[in-house]
């Protein structure tokens, strides 16, 4: 079945104006932030630790976001103009965030800043797994709201599909008006389908969210879910960016055969298979479930 094309519009509120993929990722951010919280206390974790973990991945997944678009995505325009590097508001990169979230993680688990601000190295590592099997659940569920502004905006679109494709998206061609128009919100059924992959990555992103939710309260293994989203989600984007339009505004730059994303993927697989095989090495001797507080900065 052939869906429809759903369009959001900028929505104005007094002097400001809301944009779609903006608030959408504003309100992921703020679900995410509260589900981390309250599952990072309800496991005992450091409370000041946990935050400081939150704030280098979200500093530096927002500043890597764009930084890599530009790099490996619009190296040209980088070239004529290197200071767009920190212009973080002009075009983002999912898979450049998850790298910058990445990095400030290992940073984190290195560096140790105190309550009045002020860094220091740590005397050893911060075990970052445990941490990291709170927050990827969570970021998952977030994550169905940054991919729902992409499907409001239409930012990944494949090339034109035949009429009546399955869940490909009616776009419209040139001259054809919205079905209903509700101030900002239109809703056409065009003749130009493609492919919406932002949309297909939301739906993809729901059923992994719900059967992770599903598991919420089950004694698992340190790791499980890191290896699970890992494993499941690099294999879904691998193949969607092989949809990606080629030619024309929404295309993206191919390193070799495929995105970068693409590339991504794969050491994100690989990554996913080392916590699987370690979770089979240490198994439920690392459960989070009924975990003691959390061990204190080194």
């Amino acid at each position: 079945m052939q869906l429809p094309c759903v369009d959001f519009g900028a929505v104005p509120v007094g002097p400001f104006v809301i944009y779609p993929f903006g608030g959408a990722v504003l309100i992921g951010i703020s679900v995410g932030w509260s589900m981390m919280s309250k599952r990072a206390k309800l496991l005992g974790f450091d409370e000041h630790e946990f935050v400081a973990l939150r704030l280098w991945a979200l500093g530096l997944g927002f500043f890597f976001a764009h930084a890599l678009d530009e790099v490996f995505y619009h190296p040209d325009m980088l070239a004529a103009r290197p200071a767009s590097i920190f212009f973080l508001w002009q075009g983002i990169s999912s898979t450049g965030g998850i790298i910058g979230a990445l990095l400030g993680a290992v940073i984190w688990s290195w560096v140790r800043v105190s309550p009045s601000g002020v860094p220091s190295l740590r005397e050893r590592r911060f075990p970052l797994l445990p941490e990291a099997d709170v927050i990827v659940p969570c970021f998952t569920v977030a994550w169905i709201f940054g991919r729902l502004g992409c499907a409001i905006v239409h930012d990944h679109a494949s090339g034109l599909v035949p009429i009546g494709t399955p869940l490909a998206v009616g776009f419209p061609a040139p001259g054809e008006v919205p079905w209903f128009v509700a101030g900002p919100f239109r809703i056409t059924f065009g003749s130009a389908p493609r492919y919406d992959l932002g949309l297909l990555e939301l739906f993809f992103t729901i059923i992994l969210s719900a059967a992770i939710l599903a598991t919420w309260r089950r004694r698992l293994p340190v790791g499980t879910y890191v290896a699970v989203v890992s494993l499941a989600y690099a294999p879904v984007r691998f193949a969607l960016d092989f949809l990606r339009e080629r030619d024309g505004l929404t295309s993206d730059l191919r390193w070799g055969a495929i995105t970068f994303a693409q590339w991504a993927c794969i050491a994100l697989f690989a990554f996913g298979i080392g916590v699987a095989l370690k979770i089979r090495r240490d198994g439920e001797r690392t459960s989070l479930a009924g975990r003691a507080p959390a061990i204190g900065p080194g």
